[in-house]
């Protein structure tokens, strides 16, 4: 958007690019990702339960039994903080991306290593969160 000037034509008009790009993407980046970590918790038990079904080694109660078990000794607290967790990722994620985006130059060639770049540097990001955010959740709990 800013090799084709379509930014300098939101500032034109008065607006903010921060407020009419980035806040909107950040912001679906942080609600979206804990539900993606919910849908991948649930798809992840559905599909080991499917797994040891047809393998025809466990039944249900067994299962069930056993990541009752996982959980109990887990501790629900830790659970919901670590999902929680991912929201400082989505941030970090959002924000990386839309910082390396609004500063891609050098025509589609620039805008692809922005790309590159912004990839690389929310990984990086994401893995230092973590590093931190495990050791304030076992702190805390």
């Amino acid at each position: 958007m800013k090799l084709s000037e379509q930014i300098d034509a939101i500032e034109v008009l008065g607006l903010s690019p921060m407020t009419q790009l980035v806040g909107p993407r950040v912001l679906a980046s942080m609600i979206t990702l804990p539900l993606l970590t919910v849908i991948m918790a649930y798809v992840a038990l559905g599909s080991s339960y499917l797994a040891e079904y047809l393998g025809g080694t466990m039944s249900w109660t067994l299962y069930y039994n056993a990541v009752m078990r996982g959980l109990a000794t887990i501790g629900v607290t830790k659970i919901i903080l670590s999902t929680l967790k991912t929201i400082v990722f989505g941030y970090l994620v959002a924000v990386t991306g839309c910082w390396f985006g609004m500063n891609a130059t050098e025509g589609t060639e620039g805008v692809g290593k922005a790309a590159t770049r912004g990839v690389v540097a929310s990984i990086f990001l994401v893995l230092v969160a973590n590093v931190f955010l495990v050791k304030l959740i076992e702190m805390v709990s």
